[in-house]
């Protein structure tokens, strides 16, 4: 992810970006970004037991199968809202309830 963040920003800026740059601006621009998004969105409220790197590995490959699924670019806050939607379903409620009484009830989601 960062090797292609590294060739856009040398695309955009006429020269090549050293890979120590392309790193900080990708952790700068995409990963804090995202994982602010989440925060502000209360996705990670919906994963109590993940860190926001577990959730910004999730919803990265979330994008990505939806991006496969549907056959053009998803762009990050539709793919968040997809999980937002899906992680809200009465059904998926319904069965981390029953996981939590089956593993007491101190047991997150699966």
């Amino acid at each position: 992810m960062i090797a292609h963040f590294q060739k856009v920003l040398t695309q955009i800026d006429g020269q090549t970006v050293p890979y120590s740059d392309a790193v900080a601006a990708w952790y700068d621009m995409i990963y804090e970004t995202t994982v602010l998004i989440c925060q502000e969105q209360g996705l990670m409220e919906l994963f109590p037991q993940r860190t926001q790197a577990d959730l910004f590995v999730f919803i990265m490959r979330y994008r990505e199968q939806l991006e496969v699924r549907h056959s053009n670019d998803v762009r990050l806050t539709q793919a968040i809202r997809a999980v937002e939607d899906e992680q809200k379903s009465p059904l998926k409620k319904a069965l981390r309830g029953l996981g939590r009484r089956k593993n007491g009830p101190e047991a997150g989601p699966d």
